[in-house]
């Protein structure tokens, strides 16, 4: 099974307060932030979440850049 993308949120309110939360659509987002949709008046992603897997391949892909930093320095 597939993990659903989280995104970081931001919630522009109608009574005029921004806020910002994570979730996988608007309505988690909402939901996570503690108000209802029909507060929101405005809302868009600001950027993705990297899911464990992605987290993991990243610190791989940068010890394998500080061992070969590591050897050439070596050298």
């Amino acid at each position: 099974m597939t993990e659903a993308r989280k995104y970081c949120y931001y919630l522009k309110l109608w009574d005029g307060r921004l806020l910002h939360a994570e979730g996988c659509s608007a309505e988690d987002a909402a939901r996570a932030a503690g108000v209802k949709l029909a507060e929101v008046k405005r809302h868009m992603p600001v950027r993705a979440l990297l899911t464990p897997a992605e987290i993991e391949a990243r610190a791989k892909r940068f010890a394998e850049l500080r061992k070969r930093e590591a050897e050439s320095e070596e050298i």
